[in-house]
């Protein structure tokens, strides 16, 4: 047999350290693996006990500073999309808190919503709604976020002869867009979907600097029911906005929803409240859409008297802009209307 050198004795036991040290890696490596599938097992036994009621859901989302929303969302049969914000217990600073939860009820049928908010930080809101069937069993029917980086967002339950709706206002101003605008969206929660059947600008403004005309709006909607059928009333307020322009204009529309319809219609539209004119419905649903980009031709049609008073008067620096905004408007009457009279010194 052939003996070792000191050397060789040396390098073995250094290969046998380092082969034990690695065994009890593995091992440390072994006994940690389980523990980990375990917590997350756990984790997602925790979210699907959680999920089977509103009332559960509350208490952990309220009880939570770290929660796992995709597999949460996945739960709940609700889409993880990648803009979609956590508006507490998240990963990032403004969502690093657990969260507010206000449980709203309502009956036909019976139904929660958890309306989740984070910090005065937050960026989002988030509304979960929960419906209970013949069984007793909750399941979620659907969720809303809103934007909540510029202003907090508003819910409000109320009913009309029996049935509950639900209204949620949030701001979705684009800063840096030249546009404000807080939007109220209405859900009508005898329905199956939890999807708004009304949507329309409660107040804000469009900047169009030299390019056209701006505008500042304000809306109110009133509910009623008459002979089965559920009717919007929204009266619109909007001052036209320009260098030298003081114009402002007050419209109404009325709104319906009959059995065989799916969200509110416009029917009828009219210049002033007292409905006595008639007005373009396309023209009314343009002027209350801050997003709708009107086109100028609409609102030079709408903010004639004003225009006029600036085409006939002395000011040069409201002749000027007019004579700009004419400029990247369609020919149409009002247009060579305004023309005529600012070729008159």
């Amino acid at each position: 047999m052939k003996l070792l050198t000191d050397d060789q004795n040396y390098g073995m036991k250094i290969v046998g350290r380092k082969a034990l040290a690695y065994g009890s890696l593995l091992w440390a490596v072994a006994l940690a693996a389980p523990c980990q599938f375990a917590q997350s097992v756990s984790s997602q036994t925790e979210i699907a006990d959680v999920v089977k009621s509103p009332d559960a859901l509350a208490r952990y989302l309220k009880s939570s500073r770290s929660v796992n929303w995709q597999a949460l969302r996945a739960a709940l049969s609700v889409r993880f999309t990648d803009g979609w914000v956590a508006p507490c217990a998240g990963t990032f600073p403004a969502a690093d808190e657990a969260c507010s939860v206000e449980a709203i009820r309502a009956e036909n049928p019976t139904q929660a919503i958890l309306a989740i908010k984070g910090r005065d930080i937050a960026y989002t809101a988030e509304s979960l709604r929960f419906v209970q069937d013949a069984s007793g069993q909750w399941r979620c029917s659907g969720e809303v976020t809103v934007s909540e980086r510029n202003a907090k967002s508003h819910h409000q339950l109320t009913r009309l002869g029996g049935k509950p709706y639900f209204t949620i206002t949030s701001d979705r101003s684009q800063i840096g867009g030249g546009m404000q605008e807080t939007v109220e969206q209405w859900f009508d929660l005898s329905l199956r979907e939890f999807a708004p059947v009304f949507t329309h600008t409660l107040e804000g403004n469009e900047s169009r600097w030299g390019f056209g005309i701006g505008r500042t709006i304000r809306s109110a909607a009133a509910l009623t029911q008459s002979q089965g059928v559920e009717i919007l009333t929204v009266k619109l307020n909007v001052r036209y906005d320009g260098v030298g322009l003081n114009q402002e204009g007050q419209y109404l529309a009325i709104y319906e929803w009959s059995a065989n319809e799916t969200k509110f219609t416009i029917r009828n539209a009219y210049f002033g409240f007292d409905r006595k004119s008639p007005m373009s419905l396309p023209d009314f649903e343009s002027l209350s859409d801050l997003n709708g980009r009107t086109n100028n031709e609409i609102l030079v049609r709408y903010a004639l008297p004003g225009l006029r008073k600036i085409a006939a008067g002395k000011d040069a620096d409201a002749k000027a802009w007019l004579r700009s905004i004419l400029s990247r408007s369609a020919d149409t009457p009002e247009k060579r209307e305004l023309l005529n009279l600012l070729s008159h010194p």
